[in-house]
């Protein structure tokens, strides 16, 4: 489970600081296939790549620490937080998949995208890419739930201390907030997202999760 929680927050820095560093046009979780999208992953696609990896790494080290992670810190775990853990492993694997599948279609389309008609590419923009959680409930939704009662239980039952629990219930609230960015197109709620809880508070709860169970 440490390893699990380390490669997690690792995973959540490198998606994080890529998030800033990619071109604008290449993000498009918020608002969509921009027009210069592939155009822009045909010049350069290598932080792109990096992103969309360190995301899968992470969702999956993501999931296996929801699957363990209550018996690793030997909590009861009612019917409540059981559904909520499905949820969160089900929100987690279906985010690897997602972006492993856009990933995939998106620079298989931008390596012969100049080649393309403008029909071809009018009607590639309209249709996007191959995303299975288009609006974010999978991976930011039932995750951030999961975070925000996973971290209320685990300090009321002594698992986690009071401010690792806090620290892991904005995780929760930042990942929702994400949630309501994608379903109203609002792209700072997104990058705030990404921001303080990829960069700052993901690492940090998984770190001191990780030294806990050394």
């Amino acid at each position: 489970m440490a390893w699990c929680a380390i490669t997690m927050g690792l995973a959540y820095i490198v998606a994080g600081i890529t998030h800033f560093v990619m071109p604008r046009e290449q993000l498009h979780m918020a608002s969509g296939v921009k027009p210069a999208f592939f155009e822009s992953l045909q010049r350069s696609s290598n932080t792109f790549k990096i992103h969309y990896w360190a995301i899968m790494i992470a969702t999956l080290a993501g999931a296996a620490l929801v699957v363990g992670i209550g018996d690793a810190l030997h909590m009861e775990q009612g019917i409540i937080l059981t559904l909520l853990r499905v949820g969160a492993i089900c929100g987690f694997l279906v985010t690897t998949l997602s972006f492993g599948l856009m990933l995939n279609r998106a620079v298989r389309i931008s390596n012969v995208w100049s080649t393309l008609s403008e029909h071809t590419q009018e009607a590639i923009r309209t249709s996007g890419l191959p995303n299975l959680d288009p609006s974010g409930l999978f991976g930011f939704g039932l995750v951030g739930l999961w975070f925000v009662v996973f971290n209320v239980i685990a300090v009321n039952a002594g698992a986690l201390p009071v401010w690792h629990g806090i620290a892991g219930c904005v995780v929760g609230v930042l990942s929702l907030a994400a949630l309501i960015g994608m379903l109203l197109h609002v792209g700072l709620l997104v990058d705030m997202s990404a921001a303080l809880g990829g960069v700052v508070l993901v690492p940090f709860w998984s770190t001191a999760l990780a030294v806990l169970l050394l």
